[in-house]
Parts: C-alpha cells; sequence; structure tokens
C-alpha cells in the first residue's frame, strides 16, 4: 500500500476512536442531564409538599437551632418528634433520604441520624439554596444503608414575607437503576458510532483507491500528449478559456447532473458593449488585451466549481452550479457587471467597457441545453435594448413580483449611481425651551419617473441585497457636511442623528466610515448621533459592545433607537456606553389613554434616569401625549405634532426663526 494510504489509515482510526469518545461522551452527559432534570422535578415537588407538612409544626425549631450546640442536636426531643413526623411522610411519599439545614448550615435533621449536627457550609447544593436557587445533583452516598447514588435537590424554605430564606430542606432518590442504564445505552451508542465511522471509513478508502486509479490513467495520457490536444481543441487561445465547443458539451453535462442530484444551475450570456467601438479605435492588438483584461475579472467573479467560456468575439458565457434562488444569481451578475465596468488602460488610453447579461435558469426557465443557450441569449438582448450596462432574467416562466424585485434592484443601483437619493430631516425637540436640539437623518428615494418613494419600498430591499453599505455611507456623508454647513451658518449648535443598519454594524465597517465622514466635514464628533436598535445590539451584544467602545472613543453620540420594542437584556444595557434611549413609538401612540402604555413609558423613563441617560419620545403626535411625557421626566421629544421630515433647506429656515415650534403647538 503506497505512503500516502498508510498514512490516512492511521490518522482515519485515531480520528475515529476520537470522535467515537467526543460524541459518545457527550451523548452521557445530555443522558445524565435529562435524569437531573426529570428526577429532579420530582424531587423538589416532594420538597415542597414536606416544606408544607413539617414547616408549619417544626419552623420555630429549626430557626431556633442556631445557639443549640451541634452536639446536642439528635438528642432534643423536639428532633425526636421531627423524625417520627418524617418517617411517617416517607411512608406516603418516595423518599429516601432527607435533610434539614437552617439558614446558618446546621444539618438540624438527617435521615441518618450521623449527619444531625454536621456544618453544610461546603455544601455547594446548600449555598445555592440558600442564595434562593433550586439545586440539584448526583452524588454516591455511602453509609448504613448501602451505597447508592443519589440525585440530591436542595430546596430554600421561605419565612411569611417570602422574600427571607429561613432552612433548606433536601431531598434525595435513588437513581442507581437510571445510572445503569444511561451506562448500558453510551456503550451501545458509542459501538454504532463506532460501527458508523468504519463503515464511512472504509467507504472513503475504496473511493480514494479508485480516484488513485483514475489519476493514474490521467497521467498516462499526458505522456501520450493526448490531453495537450484535448486543450487546444477545447480551450481559446487568445484567452485561455474554455472555448465554444467546449461550452456546448459541458452544458450537457452539467444538466445530466443537474437532473440526477436535482440541483438548479443558471446559464450567463455576457457581451461587452461598445467592444466594437474601442477595437476599432484603437486597434486590434488593443482589442484582443481587452478580452484577456475581461476574461481575468469574469473569472474572478465566480465561485471555483463554476466555469466561465469565450465563445467567439466579445461574447463569454458562464455556467452557475447549484443555485438556490434567482437572488444568488443576481448577486453574482452585479458583481460582473461592478467589475467589468472598471477602468482599463490601453495604450496609454482609459477606456471603460460595460457589459449586458443575460441569465436563464433551469429548470425555471427551460431542461434543454438548448433552450437554455437560447434564453440567455435573449435575455441578453433585453438587456442590451435596456441600455447596457444591466443584467436580465429571462421572464418567459417568472412570476411579476420576482421580476419587480430584480428591476428594484437594477434601479437602487442606479439611484445611487445617479445620485437620486435624498436627506430629510425631522427635528428633536427641548421640551423646556420648545427649540429644536437635533434632527434624525431620514433617507428618501426621488425617483425620476415616480417621484419621491416611501423608505419603507426600498430600504429592506437594500438590506437585504447588501446596498445598504454603500448607501449607509452615503448618508454618514451627506449628513456630517450638511450638520457642518448648519455649524457653519452660526446657527445654534444642533446634533444629527443617523441609522446605522445591521448589515453596517456587523461588518464593523461602520467605525471606518465614521471617521472618514468626520474627516471629510470636519464636524465635530459631539454633534453627530448614531441610533442603532435593541435586536441589532442584541444578536451578539459581547461583539457589539467592543464596536461601541470604538464608537465612543471617535466622540460620537449613542443611542437605542426603539427601546421597549426588542428583547434588551438589562444586564448588558448596563454595559452598552449609550447616552440616549428612544422609546418606541408604539408606547407613545396611545400613552394618554393606555395604562399600560403609561406605565411602560414610565418604567422606561425611570430605568433611563437611574442610568443618567437621556429620553427621547418619538411619534408624538397629540397635545395631550406631551404632558404624559412631562410628568415622566421625557426631555425631548419627536413627532409629526411638531414637524414632519423637511429637506434640509426648510429646517434651516426653522434654526433661523426666533420662534419656538413649541409656541406654535401652546397657540
Amino acid at each position: 500500500m503506497p505512503r500516502f494510504f498508510r498514512q490516512f489509515s492511521v490518522l482515519s482510526f485515531i480520528g475515529i476512536l476520537c470522535a467515537t469518545v467526543v460524541l459518545s461522551y457527550l451523548y452521557h452527559r445530555l443522558t445524565l442531564d435529562d435524569v437531573v432534570s426529570r428526577e429532579g422535578r420530582a424531587n423538589v415537588a416532594l420538597a415542597r409538599s414536606l416544606i408544607h407538612s413539617l414547616w408549619p409544626h417544626h419552623g420555630t425549631y429549626v430557626r431556633g437551632t442556631g445557639d443549640i450546640p451541634a452536639i446536642e442536636l439528635a438528642s432534643r426531643p423536639e428532633t425526636t418528634r421531627l423524625r417520627e413526623d418524617v418517617a411517617r411522610l416517607m411512608q406516603a411519599l418516595k423518599v429516601d433520604r432527607v435533610r434539614l439545614y437552617n439558614s446558618e448550615g446546621t444539618t438540624v435533621f438527617a435521615t441518618d441520624t450521623r449527619h444531625i449536627g454536621e456544618d453544610a457550609l461546603a455544601d455547594w447544593g446548600f449555598v445555592g439554596a440558600r442564595g434562593g436557587e433550586v439545586v440539584s445533583h448526583i452524588t454516591t452516598i455511602r453509609d448504613r444503608l448501602g451505597d447508592n447514588d443519589l440525585l440530591l435537590s436542595y430546596v430554600p424554605v421561605y419565612g411569611a414575607t417570602g422574600s427571607t430564606v429561613e432552612g433548606v430542606i433536601a431531598v434525595g432518590s435513588d437513581v442507581s437503576d437510571l445510572l445503569v442504564v444511561t451506562w448500558n445505552n453510551t456503550i451501545y451508542m458509542a459501538i454504532g458510532i463506532l460501527v458508523t465511522l468504519l463503515t464511512v471509513y472504509f467507504t472513503m478508502r475504496i473511493m480514494l483507491q479508485r480516484a488513485g486509479v483514475h489519476y493514474r490513467r490521467s497521467e498516462a495520457a499526458k505522456r501520450e500528449g493526448e490531453a495537450e490536444i484535448r486543450h487546444l481543441a477545447y480551450h481559446d487561445g487568445l484567452t485561455g478559456l474554455p472555448n465554444r465547443l467546449s461550452f456546448l458539451e459541458q452544458i450537457e453535462d452539467v444538466l445530466e447532473d443537474a437532473e440526477t442530484a436535482q440541483n438548479s444551475f443558471a446559464v450567463l450570456f455576457v457581451d461587452l458593449d461598445r467592444f466594437k467601438l474601442i477595437n476599432d479605435s484603437l486597434g486590434h492588438d488593443a482589442g484582443d488585451e481587452l478580452l484577456r483584461v475581461a476574461a481575468r475579472r469574469i473569472r474572478n467573479c465566480i465561485r471555483d466549481h463554476d466555469r466561465v467560456y469565450r465563445i467567439g468575439g466579445d461574447e463569454f458565457t458562464v455556467i452557475l452550479r447549484s443555485v438556490g434562488r434567482p437572488e444568488d444569481v443576481s448577486h453574482v451578475a452585479r458583481r460582473l457587471t461592478n467589475s467589468l465596468s472598471r477602468v482599463i488602460n490601453l495604450r496609454n488610453h482609459d477606456v471603460i467597457v460595460n457589459a449586458s447579461i443575460g441569465i436563464a435558469l433551469y429548470p425555471d426557465n427551460a431542461t434543454e441545453a438548448e433552450r437554455l443557450i437560447s434564453d440567455a441569449d435573449a435575455a441578453m438582448y433585453q438587456a442590451k435594448q435596456a441600455g447596457g450596462n444591466c443584467y436580465k432574467f429571462f421572464t418567459a416562466d417568472m412570476s411579476e413580483r420576482a421580476l419587480d424585485r430584480l428591476e428594484l434592484e437594477t434601479a437602487l443601483q442606479r439611484a445611487l449611481e445617479e445620485n437620486q437619493f435624498r436627506l430629510y430631516y425631522q427635528p428633536k425637540i427641548d421640551l423646556a425651551g420648545g427649540r429644536i436640539m437635533g434632527v434624525e437623518a431620514l433617507l428618501r428615494w426621488e425617483h425620476p419617473d415616480n417621484g419621491l418613494i416611501p423608505p419603507a419600498s426600498f430600504i429592506p430591499f437594500l438590506e437585504s441585497t447588501g446596498l445598504i453599505t454603500p448607501v449607509g455611507d452615503w448618508v454618514l456623508r451627506t449628513a456630517c457636511r450638511q450638520a457642518r454647513a448648519w455649524l457653519d451658518a452660526d446657527m445654534a449648535p444642533i446634533s444629527v442623528s443617523v441609522n446605522v443598519s445591521a448589515r453596517q454594524f456587523a461588518s464593523r465597517a461602520v467605525v471606518k466610515s465614521v471617521r472618514e465622514a468626520l474627516r471629510e466635514s470636519g464636524l465635530p464628533p459631539q454633534y453627530l448621533e448614531l441610533e442603532l436598535t435593541e435586536s441589532l445590539l442584541m444578536n451578539s451584544a459581547d461583539s457589539a459592545i467592543d464596536i461601541m467602545m470604538e464608537l465612543k472613543a471617535l466622540g460620537v453620540q449613542l443611542s437605542i433607537d426603539d427601546f421597549g420594542s426588542g428583547y434588551s437584556s438589562l444586564s448588558y444595557l448596563s454595559q452598552f456606553p449609550v447616552d440616549t434611549l428612544k422609546i418606541d413609538r408604539s408606547f407613545i401612540r396611545n400613552i394618554n389613554t393606555s395604562e399600560k402604555n403609561a406605565a411602560i413609558t414610565t418604567a422606561i423613563a425611570s430605568l433611563a434616569h437611574s442610568l443618567n441617560l437621556d429620553i427621547v419620545a418619538e411619534g408624538v403626535e397629540e397635545t395631550a401625549q406631551i404632558d404624559v411625557l412631562r410628568e415622566q421626566g421625557c426631555q425631548i421629544v419627536q413627532g409629526f405634532l411638531f414637524s414632519k421630515p423637511l429637506p434640509a433647506e426648510e429646517i434651516t429656515d426653522k434654526l433661523s426663526s426666533e420662534t419656538p415650534l413649541m409656541s406654535d403647538i401652546a397657540g
């Protein structure tokens, strides 16, 4: 056997043994945890039954045993009466061991009288129960009653007020038989795992041996020169890519594999826009170099198991194997258009060559190779007719909704490129003086044909496609420049708030984006506030804290948006370096008529005050809501009652006005 196979055999056996041990251990631990959980619940129920029966008669005695010497406890008549009551109750309940401790840790009673008077402060089960927790664990008891595996459950006994632990009762049940069953099951599981892994091992060994045979045959074929001949026959001499003949043969193979595995795949036709003009203007050598650059860029945009072909002229095809959704294909097509549209230097001339891409999907569009090719070709011409530098899916069998999403994606890309996005600003009002103390920057899309499009129609799509990152960077830069312009106009300083998306925050790129936006605009960092949602922070709270600390180091302000609507952990909230809580509008909406909403906002306000945080109430639309918010100590409000989101020039007019916004409402 070759050296490789000997090494493979040794390492595989070691791996199989390690995997068997680890998996068997995990199974055993899970089984034990199940025993502890199931039997523990029964023990706790029995312990609480004993508490209800014993504590009214013996509670006073147990509480007073702190002054009695431990050596005298076993002989006390109260202990005798307690033993009699416990013995009577144990006949009715399935209990093997009972111990009763006072709050100082002294064992006041035990079914084995030798343990009466012992100190339990070193027993972690007692310590946990005295702290108010219910604790269960398995232990081996060796005493005059025999050697048994017991599940001991410690339950705290509360006083009349229900807040003070006056003692602890421990109930033990014999789980020896259950543990034997657990061990037996673990052994059977280990045998099953070992047999399964050995089966996989021998299967892989046979496959590797067959692969070795195939490798040796390939080497023999190369020595005879067959591989070189085949390469010349099936590859393009200019770009080195597989040619049309290779494409036509391999698409049949891919189709057969997809039918067998019931997978989907996509065929992309890529045609370079304006290639003929460049070829005619700069010469054929420049055209050849352009084709080589385009081939490299296309190849770099696809996965290792996908394939790209040059089928002639300036046309390329791509086969994307095992694609899940049309959105996955559109992501690749978008990457292709972005890569191909980058500047190329040809003979000291910077040129841009865009591409029109047509896409056909198997089996959505067709199940035959010839039909897939024609569908992709037809879709490519649709992209050409749309102006080029875009991609189109073949739409014969596509739903209208999927087509709308694809068109929206293209439109949003164009919106970013053609500066169709706008920022509107909604004032935040200081209730004390009634003046604007800050604004929130809100994204709008001014479509050239459809006018102003509401954010709910496109922001979720920006998130899902990843376009939210470049758009979010644009929002940051624009908002910072506008805030700096207001400062330079000698107006009263105000802060500008910018919402940070989950994708921006998770990538950690937000720190770099904020730093660059502040540097480019010259805005002092204290006038920039970043709004983060609860759910965004709690997705990965520990890493969120690290990112927030980096942002705070820049000097910006941080706020938690829509507070109360998510699932913040109070323990994490105390660690988040935030400055402001924004109460979710759903609680403000009926705050003056709903006692529940008023109670929630009161609790949030109290929490914020205790943590020295500012409070912003968003969604204020009625004057009656202001009175409630004032009573709760809310300092800042925001909503349509004062102003809807406005363009920057209208906010400038309001900042220039000497009349506080609150005066209009008061009037």
